[in-house]
């Protein structure tokens, strides 16, 4: 139905201030569905990508219906036909939108172009509809590999064969279309052949260059087919053998091969070889192998079966590596050929060294001499021991050998590797004039083996030490009436320097009195060798000097002191022979009037004096007048003097 809006006009005449209205009405009439739908296009055009992915949007068709309501509203779907499975897998349409999308699989190489009838219909009672076409062009896409096929293909080809024989025929196809069924096809990789096209998608396979069978005795070819529009690869591989001929001679894996064996090796022994590699196979491979003769060794060959020959070299005769350290030998590989082919190859065998040599010295005595006194550091002798070992079984290490713990001995160093013996402590003469070392040798094997020589140290004096003087006897007093060569001690001079640096002179210094003589070696006797005083010297230092004839020479002095012992050999004196003595009269009886002193020079007994009075005839008995004092000296009046009767009188006293 469809409703129309009528205005109506009221007829009231129009008065004055009054507003006038207009009124409207309504009345409805039925739409009858009277238009069928029209589609935008008849034919609908357009291109999807074959293998587009479900969901995708091919292309959208849209129809109007000019009805109203149920009459104009459409709805789309694929009008059926002959193709309508391939369709309806393949197409979904949305029956609302028009909206054509991918349901399935879109196959270029199945069909490439699907025409699809669309249908609109309204939704009227008696609905009316429409058809339309859509024309969708599929696009090819490179989805397909190309394939081989190998139609002929022989099995093996001489390694002589000329460049250009065919060796096969090869079929390629492509179900892509254009560029992307257009196929390159090339031999991957370096390979002495190459494809010809012949016909259309026919190729043959011949040799492009020289075959080498020892190089490669089959050829895996790899045939890669590329689309010139981007692809995917298909390899085809094949073989092809290469047939054999004797071109090769044996080669070992190297020139040179050495081996190290203990000359404690056992005859019998075997030691592994590296085997030759013949490129050649069959009975152009390797067949036997030979040695060069030598009182050493003999050769094993083996055969392990078809092709594997091996040889091991045997041990006929025991090892010397002191005699010959190096043997040098050549083994030929030889194979079956006609005629046959050789190669060689040096073997170098290293005699490994035991330890079965002890070291020896280059002397077993060695003579040095070394000043005392050295300073430590010195270098005096250097030993030299050799081993004929090799290795540490042939490296020395020199040591003293000092077991007895001998002071004389740690005066002395030995350098461990080089054997020089330098002086570490005090080296002196006097002490031991000679050193003797007994020195080892001693190699780093594992089972170390010594040596021992002597080293004779002789110690060269030096003047160093001052001559020393000793009185072993000397004679507490002398007399002084002592006759020349009287002995008054003895004298011990030693000296520990030897040679003339031991030599030693004795000398007096300034005294003519005394003397030494030489008694026996270093002993002296210091005699009397002038008159003494003992008035005039009491005792006499004599000052002896020692000196020895080193250079520069070395001396030393001592004094000794001689006491000489008094003889009465002096007789009293009066300082004045007459002694004038004067003597008050009438003087004390017993009153000392004077004192006499006599002097003697001697000493001791010698020079005690004894006083008495001598009777004098002209003074009358002198001895009735006074008295002296034997032991002093005093004059002692006995009377009493009377001037008148007597003025003087002479005494003499006498002492002895």
């Amino acid at each position: 139905d469809r409703d129309f809006l009528l205005p109506q006009l009221c007829k009231a005449p129009p008065q004055l201030g009054r507003v006038q209205f207009i009124t409207w009405g309504f009345c409805s009439r039925k739409d009858a569905n009277d238009n069928i739908p029209v589609f935008s296009k008849s034919l609908y055009k357009t291109r999807i990508m074959e293998n587009a992915h479900p969901g995708t949007s091919v292309v959208t068709v849209h129809a109007s219906d000019a009805d109203e309501g149920l009459n104009g509203e459409i709805v789309y779907s694929f009008i059926r036909s002959d193709d309508d499975d391939n369709i309806a897998n393949a197409f979904t349409i949305d029956s609302v939108s028009g909206i054509i999308s991918i349901k399935g699989n879109i196959d270029y190489e199945a069909r490439n172009a699907v025409e699809i009838r669309v249908q609109a219909k309204d939704k009227g009672p008696k609905p009316r509809a429409a058809h339309c076409k859509v024309l969708v062009e599929i696009v090819d896409v490179n989805d397909n590999v190309p394939d081989i096929s190998v139609t002929s293909l022989a099995e093996t080809v001489r390694e002589d064969a000329a460049a250009g024989t065919m060796v096969g025929l090869i079929t390629v196809k492509d179900e892509d279309a254009g560029e992307n069924g257009a196929v390159v096809i090339k031999i991957q990789y370096s390979a002495p052949f190459c494809i010809q096209n012949t016909y259309k998608n026919k190729y043959s396979l011949v040799v492009d260059g020289p075959l080498d069978r020892e190089r490669a005795s089959e050829y895996n070819c790899s045939l890669p087919l590329e689309a010139i529009v981007n692809s995917p690869l298909n390899i085809y591989r094949f073989e092809v053998n290469v047939l054999d001929s004797n071109d090769n001679s044996p080669i070992f894996p190297t020139a040179k091969t050495t081996l190290n064996i203990s000359e404690l090796a056992f005859p019998g022994e075997q030691f592994a070889l590296p085997s030759a590699f013949d490129a050649d196979v069959g009975s152009n491979s390797v067949k036997s192998y030979k040695l060069s003769p030598n009182e050493h060794f003999s050769l094993d060959v083996q055969s392990g079966g078809e092709p594997s020959v091996s040889a091991e070299l045997v041990l006929q005769k025991a090892l010397d590596r002191e005699k010959q350290p190096v043997i040098q030998l050549t083994l030929t590989a030889v194979d079956g050929g006609k005629p046959p082919r050789s190669g060689t190859m040096q073997i170098i065998v290293n005699v490994e060294d035991i330890n079965d040599n002890i070291p020896v010295f280059s002397k077993s005595l060695y003579k040095a001499r070394v000043h005392e006194n050295a300073p430590p550091g010195t270098s005096i002798i250097r030993v030299q021991a050799s081993d004929p070992d090799e290795g540490v079984s042939g490296e020395i290490v020199y040591a003293l050998v000092n077991h007895n713990n001998d002071k004389h001995v740690d005066s002395f160093l030995i350098h461990p590797e080089t054997g020089e013996i330098t002086v570490k402590g005090d080296v002196d003469y006097e002490r031991k004039n000679a050193v003797e070392l007994r020195v080892q040798a001693k190699d780093k094997g594992h089972k170390p083996r010594p040596a021992l020589c002597k080293v004779l140290l002789e110690i060269v004096d030096i003047n160093d030490n001052v001559p020393k003087i000793s009185v072993t006897s000397l004679v507490n007093t002398v007399k002084e009436d002592a006759p020349i060569d009287t002995m008054v001690g003895m004298i011990t001079v030693t000296d520990k320097d030897a040679g003339k640096n031991g030599q030693v002179t004795l000398k007096i210094q300034g005294s003519a009195s005394f003397k030494v003589q030489k008694s026996y070696k270093n002993y002296y006797t210091l005699v009397v060798n002038g008159p003494l005083d003992r008035e005039r010297a009491s005792e006499y230092n004599v000052t002896i000097t020692a000196t020895d004839e080193g250079t520069p020479p070395l001396s030393s002095t001592s004094v000794i002191t001689v006491h000489v012992s008094d003889v009465n050999d002096n007789a009293p004196r009066f300082p004045e022979p007459v002694i004038n003595v004067y003597v008050k009269e009438n003087s004390q009886i017993g009153a000392v009037i004077h004192t006499v002193s006599a002097f003697d020079p001697d000493v001791g007994d010698n020079a005690r004096i004894t006083y008495s009075l001598l009777e004098s005839s002209k003074s009358g008995p002198v001895t009735s007048m006074i008295n002296i004092n034997s032991d002093s000296g005093d004059i002692h009046s006995l009377q009493s003097f009377n001037y008148e009767e007597i003025k003087t009188f002479e005494l003499k006293v006498q002492f002895q």
